[in-house]
Formats: C-alpha cells, sequence, structure tokens
C-alpha cells in the first residue's frame, strides 16, 4: 500500500508528487539518450561523412543534447515543479525519434516508443494519450523529410528503368536524385516500412493508455482506502 505520508498530501498532492518525480527522471533519461544519438551520429559521420543526411542527424543531435542538458538544469532547480515541463520532455523526445529516424531508418522507429511509455509513470490518461497521438503523428514525418535530405532506405529504393549506378565510394552516394523514382520509393516506404511500423505504434498507445488508466485506478482506490481508514 502507498505510504500514509503520501497519501496525506491529499489527491492533488498526490499527483503533484508523482509528476514532479517523473518530470525529474524523464528529463535525465532525455540528456542520456541524446549523448547516446550523439555518439552514435558522430560514429556515422567519421564513417560515411559525405552524406548530407548524416551531417544533419549530428546537428540536431549535438543541438537537442545542448537543450536537453539546458532542461535539465532547469528542472533541477525547479525540483520537477513545471505546469508545461512534461509535455516539454514529451515533445523533446518526439523530435529526437523523428530526426533518428529520418536518417537512420527504420532502425530508428523503435524511439518513437519512448514517448508513450514514458508517459506512464505520470499517472495521467490525458498525458498518455496526447503523446500517443503526437508520436503517431511524428512518425509521418520522416517520410517526408528523407526526400529533402536524399536518404532512402535501399531495401525499397526504386530506379527508373535503364538507370546505371556507378559506385565510387558508398552505394549510398551513388543513388543520385536522376536515377532515383522517389514516387516509387515512397510507396515502397510506405508500403514496407512505416505503415506496419504506425501499426505496431498504435498497438503500444493503445495498450499504454490501459496501463496508465489501471495504474491511476489503483493509486486512487489506494487514496479511498486510506481516507476510509481516517474516518
Amino acid at each position: 500500500m502507498i505510504a500514509n505520508s503520501l497519501m496525506s498530501k491529499g489527491k492533488v498532492g498526490l499527483f503533484g508528487l508523482i509528476e514532479r518525480s517523473a518530470n525529474l527522471k524523464s528529463a535525465r533519461m532525455f540528456v542520456g539518450l541524446e549523448v547516446l544519438l550523439t555518439a552514435i551520429s558522430a560514429i556515422l559521420y567519421h564513417s560515411v561523412p559525405e552524406l548530407e543526411a548524416i551531417v544533419f542527424f549530428m546537428g540536431f543531435s549535438i543541438v537537442l543534447l545542448i537543450i536537453s542538458i539546458v532542461e535539465l538544469i532547469i528542472i533541477n532547480k525547479r525540483e520537477g515543479v513545471g505546469k508545461y515541463l512534461k509535455w516539454i520532455i514529451g515533445i523533446g523526445f518526439v523530435i529526437s525519434a523523428v530526426t533518428t529516424t529520418s536518417t537512420m531508418g527504420v532502425g530508428g522507429s523503435i524511439l518513437f516508443v519512448f514517448p508513450m511509455v514514458l508517459s506512464v509513470q505520470y499517472c495521467s490518461v490525458l498525458f498518455s494519450i496526447f503523446m500517443s497521438v503526437i508520436t503517431i503523428g511524428g512518425s509521418f514525418i520522416p517520410l517526408l523529410l528523407t526526400s529533402f535530405l536524399s536518404f532512402y532506405d535501399l531495401n525499397v529504393v526504386k530506379l527508373y528503368p535503364g538507370s546505371v549506378i556507378t559506385v565510387t565510394t558508398t552505394l549510398e552516394s551513388a543513388l543520385t536524385p536522376e536515377i532515383i523514382d522517389v514516387a516509387g520509393t515512397k510507396i515502397n516506404e510506405l508500403l514496407a516500412i512505416f505503415l506496419p511500423a504506425i501499426l505496431f505504434l498504435v498497438i503500444i498507445a493503445f495498450v499504454i493508455c490501459v496501463i496508465t488508466h489501471a495504474f491511476r485506478s489503483y493509486l486512487l482506490e489506494q487514496y479511498r482506502m486510506y481516507q476510509n481508514t481516517r474516518e
């Protein structure tokens, strides 16, 4: 059973403490994630520096790392208190997943699960639904960004008939816009990569919302039991 000292703060105080603790944990995890992604981007840049997508990934990872550190400092000073902190942290995780998936392809899409899973610790069904919606919506963005970054998954690239590929350094750099059927490639990406990934995220979102509701109901039941013992 939840400790009496926690329950004695009232229902509003109880969930307020939970949110403060969750903000601090999420902010630390955000910094850790960006440190990892920045290190990965640096390794990729060292391996294939000619790919513009990798430069974009590394630059954005560094920017998000700086933002996450500043955010953590502010949250620590405020001891996790802030009306909009959880929303800002959640959106930060989604942006990080978008930039990673845009350059690493379907391999980075697993990061979209992070924001939804982290939302459970807030015990707020509304917040879990919000994170699920923006996460699933954000998962469509890489499909658009890959066109601008000229970065395509080699498993789904469609070339124009009669195209000749001349490889000088890497296969990725040899796939120029002149020989790529962008529309066909986008359809392949959508059907073979993004739709299955989005379906997976929808299932995860449903499970997350159910778990959050159950967890919140459990806490409220514990609170009611505590109130009954005091009467």
